[in-house]
């Protein structure tokens, strides 16, 4: 019995997944080609695009900053919605920075992206504006879904992505330590990108903490999702209550979402 997500093959877009086919912890498995997550489309070609009409997506949900949407927008066609939802104001991770703001900030101490990365994961669950933003993307996602699938996006599909993934699949019931695993799979799925950044950096003889810390901005760690959970039960106790309490998911919404999205067998109660 699978339990995460499934990689799609679309060439120009990284870490794309679909959650289609996820068993929660009862199991039940969420329909396919309903929910879908993915790094940016500023690269997607129309054979791509095609591919992903007919995986009937109708729906392009974008938490990247405003800043990161201008420069880098979505090569998507007017038959599809698209929603910018930033889940921060500007880009926290600063996964697109250039090289020259690179090197002030990340040449000296080869923690420095780590420690960047856990302060991010902390922001992601404390900040008010990103509570809004993720209230708002699961809400849109319902709204959303009865038109069709639903693709979701940040950068490199990790992060502000890895998050929002982790509610959903926590609101499907599905079990943690399978939401943990699935997480990480980021890792394999950025790892080109990753390859491909730091060689140009090495081209541009930055040092090997650059380098090192550039890793660190780019990947996903156990401890990074750790430092985010961590404040979730700092401040609610578990994970439930933090999604009913402070991103103020209602009972109503999540049986909304999972009537959309589960198979049609008897579905999971919600989780205390």
């Amino acid at each position: 019995m699978r339990v995460l997500t499934k990689i799609l093959s679309c060439p120009s877009v990284f870490n794309i997944r679909d959650l289609g086919e996820t068993s929660t912890a009862s199991g039940e498995k969420i329909k396919t080609h309903r929910l879908i997550r993915s790094s940016a489309l500023d690269r997607l070609t129309t054979v791509d695009l095609d591919y992903l009409r007919k995986l009937n997506v109708k729906t392009i949900i974008d938490l990247r900053s405003p800043q990161e949407c201008q420069a880098f927008p979505d090569q998507i066609s007017s038959d599809m919605y698209y929603y910018q939802l930033p889940v921060f104001p500007t880009d926290q991770a600063q996964i697109d920075s250039q090289i020259i703001e690179l090197r002030e900030k990340y040449d000296q101490n080869p923690l420095a992206g780590f420690y960047n990365m856990v302060n991010t994961y902390r922001s992601l669950v404390q900040q008010p504006f990103s509570k809004k933003a993720f209230h708002d993307f699961l809400t849109l996602v319902v709204t959303r879904l009865p038109a069709g699938g639903v693709l979701y996006h940040c950068t490199s599909g990790k992060d502000r992505t890895g998050m929002a993934t982790v509610y959903l699949l926590k609101l499907l019931g599905v079990d943690f330590t399978a939401i943990r695993q699935d997480y990480l799979i980021s890792n394999q799925q950025t790892a080109t990108e990753r390859k491909r950044i730091v060689n140009v950096l090495k081209q541009q003889n930055a040092n090997w903490i650059l380098q090192a810390t550039t890793r660190s901005l780019r990947s996903v760690k156990e401890e990074y999702l750790n430092a985010a959970i961590f404040e979730i039960f700092q401040e609610s106790g578990n994970l439930h209550d933090y999604l009913q309490q402070e991103l103020q998911i209602t009972p109503q919404l999540v049986q909304q979402l999972r009537s959309l999205v589960l198979t049609d067998e008897t579905m999971p109660k919600e989780e205390h």
